[in-house]
């Protein structure tokens, strides 16, 4: 974890320059010494003397976020400057990580976007829009919800014991329609709490969709042991930054502007947190609620219903999760995520670049004998590739290229026969290894074919992490 202290942020703002790897571009932490007026912030009353938390302005919104969680005595381009030294390290390492040939001005750059993003959303009203999801107000189905990073949705299902001796198949339904299936060994059953736990793949709920999990038993004649109905809903995380009040903006094509709304706020528990009557709807079919700080609690979902007040037998739903940042690891963490994103976006914006010709990399033996520079050129131009790859075939890539699945666990995870997994794979390996030798004049016979071999061995930095 980054040391956050400003002390020793600032230390680190005027350590010696460091030499990066493969030729990387370098970034050097630079202790900033220039007066207000050099650097061009704002000012209030015209006072230009350094330090003073009420004459000077370095991003005073940002600054004084920081400093409201943790009340400190250093002036505000110390804390400026402090935030700085955090960032910078950070970005760089996400350069790196994504492989991108970088300067010290792309990481002077991403830290001015991030500071400018930050400001501005301090400054902005604290909104959020919702994605609502229909559903029937008498179907009265448990909701459950489906977290933004979550790969998997768990299902505890009672059952009595000795249910079945062989084990069990876990099949998920929506509208008759089979989503996925997976089978469970009879170890899995809880005997203490007569239970057997359920993990469902989060990649085959949507949202607002209704589903039923039905539990077989793998005994000959395959009775079916319990089913446990279910309406999956998408969380939406709300970080809140300030202790003020908030407007939560729910959003549905089915909502009519002639049409006044009632809302109501639910806990995890099912208990009323608040309601609103006489709620208009705009003409781009939006519905706010303002809703005070403390009616939402701190990282629980809440659920959000809302339906027109003439229909009752119409609701629309949604799930929200009220993150509060109030400390300073919190803040920090939050301004951390934000450089990822800003870090990410520069790397997606550079990577469109043009490439310059790579006319020598179809050798006999794929990337034997190319120099470095343009065995980097390669593996960028291949990242951009399998990144715009369906997300199940990057999913197969990653998971027999790069983990060793076999293809009888890759056929199984994704519920397909072995020779159609192959046949996936073979396509994308082809279709990177084309893109790779694309537009080159005399490529030799059977070029794309040694490129083939030359992916597989670079797929572990062309896929750096788990895909979806």
């Amino acid at each position: 974890m980054v040391d956050f202290s400003y002390d020793t942020c600032l230390s680190q703002a005027g350590r010696k320059p460091r030499t990066g790897a493969s030729g990387m571009g370098v970034y050097v932490l630079r202790f900033i010494d220039l007066t207000p007026a050099e650097l061009g912030c704002c000012t209030s009353r015209g006072c230009l003397q350094p330090g003073g938390l009420e004459s000077m302005a370095w991003y005073p919104l940002l600054c004084g976020w920081l400093e409201e969680a943790q009340p400190l005595t250093h002036a505000r381009e110390d804390v400026y400057i402090a935030v700085q030294a955090m960032l910078e390290p950070i970005v760089i390492s996400r350069f790196r990580r994504y492989g991108l040939v970088f300067y010290d001005t792309d990481v002077a750059d991403c830290l001015d976007r991030v500071f400018d993003r930050m400001e501005r959303r301090l400054a902005e009203p604290m909104e959020f829009k919702v994605k609502l999801a229909q559903r029937p107000a008498e179907q009265n189905l448990p909701v459950v919800s489906l977290l933004p990073a979550a790969t998997h949705v768990s299902l505890v299902i009672a059952m009595e014991h000795d249910s079945s001796r062989q084990g069990y198949k876990a099949m998920l339904r929506n509208s008759n329609r089979l989503v996925w299936e997976e089978d469970y060994p009879a170890e899995c059953y809880d005997t203490r709490s007569r239970t057997l736990p359920v993990q469902v793949p989060a990649n085959r709920l949507q949202h607002g969709h209704s589903y039923a999990l039905d539990i077989y038993s793998l005994e000959a004649g395959s009775r079916r042991l319990d089913t446990r109905e279910f309406y999956a809903v998408r969380v939406k995380a709300l970080h809140l930054l300030r202790a003020e009040s908030l407007t939560v903006v729910g959003h549905h094509p089915g909502l009519h502007p002639s049409c006044e709304y009632q809302a109501e706020f639910r806990d995890a528990g099912g208990i009323e947190v608040a309601r609103f009557c006489n709620l208009l709807c705009s003409e781009n079919k939006s519905v706010p609620v303002k809703v005070s700080y403390h009616q939402l609690r701190h990282e629980e979902d809440t659920q959000m219903d809302l339906w027109p007040e003439d229909r009752a037998g119409l609701a629309y739903s949604s799930c929200i999760r009220a993150v509060r940042h109030e400390s300073l690891g919190s803040r920090r963490g939050f301004i951390t995520q934000v450089a990822r994103n800003v870090a990410y976006e520069h790397f997606r914006a550079t990577r469109n670049i043009q490439i310059r010709s790579i006319e020598d990399m179809s050798v006999v033996d794929g990337m034997a004998g190319v120099d470095e520079g343009k065995q980097r050129v390669a593996i960028l131009l291949a990242k951009s590739v399998v990144e715009r790859l369906p997300q199940r075939i990057r999913t197969l890539l990653l998971e027999h290229e790069v983990e060793g699945m076999s293809w009888t666990e890759v056929a199984q995870r994704h519920n397909i026969s072995e020779a159609k997994a192959k046949q996936d794979i073979s396509r994308a390996l082809t279709h990177v290894s084309e893109a790779v030798v694309a537009g080159e004049p005399e490529s030799p016979k059977g070029a794309v074919h040694r490129f083939v071999d030359w992916v597989k061995e670079t797929l572990d930095d062309v896929i750096p992490y788990r895909a979806g």
